[in-house]
């Protein structure tokens, strides 16, 4: 993590006589948070995608689940389209959670906006 973050964003701080849990604190973690944010939430959202895939093994989640409830009952739509419902709940709720994160973190990258200037892709965004 800490091979991560440049050589020119923590040497002031350690000149400046920072300590290292606090140059950690301060510098390298927040750097590092910025650097994964973006992976680690598509990693997430994929992980969510394949549990489904896991219920043929052994573990029964929202998929094991309707084929169970298929199995029972021998309502399939209902319980295929009510397990689809809450991936998408939980993606959708997962995808909002990560933009925000990525929105505060990564808030340095965004294009600053001047006073009086309009540009002309102010109104896309």
């Amino acid at each position: 993590m800490k091979c991560a973050t440049p050589q020119g964003e923590a040497e002031p701080a350690r000149c400046l006589g920072m300590s290292w849990a606090l140059l950690m604190r301060r510098i390298v973690l927040p750097s590092a948070l910025r650097r994964c944010l973006p992976a680690s939430s598509n990693e997430v959202i994929v992980m969510l995608h394949g549990t489904s895939l896991a219920s043929i093994v052994t573990l029964l989640d929202l998929t094991g689940a309707a084929r169970e409830m298929n199995s029972r009952f021998y309502l399939p739509f209902e319980a295929f389209i009510t397990a689809a419902v809450f991936y998408l709940a939980l993606t959708f709720l997962l995808v909002a959670l990560f933009r925000r994160a990525e929105a505060h973190w990564l808030a340095q990258l965004r294009a600053r906006r001047h006073r009086g200037f309009r540009c002309r892709y102010d109104t896309i965004l």
